[in-house]
């Protein structure tokens, strides 16, 4: 696994995220770290409204997507595309009954 914490501009964590493997780019204030800094990061925001943690959720996995599929000109598969669209769902407020995200597709 490869962790990383996202931090705002003032430093403050505002998400932690968890890949299968090492992603080629990082969102703006995302950082790799290790597996003890990811659990303090992800206990840290625990008090994220849903709507956030897809937010944060949304970035990494459509960076994810473009660095895996759209930069190569392949598809992206059917699972990424209906996960990215759960989680800009709940991340715009459509979605208002889910009360967990979606889990992410295995890559």
């Amino acid at each position: 696994m490869f962790y990383t914490v996202v931090k705002n501009t003032s430093g403050g964590i505002i998400g932690a995220g968890q890949y299968t493997s090492e992603p080629a780019t990082l969102q703006t204030g995302e950082t790799a770290c290790d597996e003890d800094t990811y659990q303090s990061a992800l206990a840290a925001v625990t008090t994220l409204t849903l709507a956030q943690e897809a937010s944060a959720s949304l970035s990494a996995a459509r960076t994810y997507v473009s660095n895996t599929y759209t930069m190569l000109n392949e598809a992206t598969p059917d699972a990424w595309v209906t996960y990215l669209k759960a989680l800009m769902a709940i991340a715009g407020g459509t979605d208002t009954t889910s009360t967990a995200l979606p889990a992410a597709p295995a890559s």
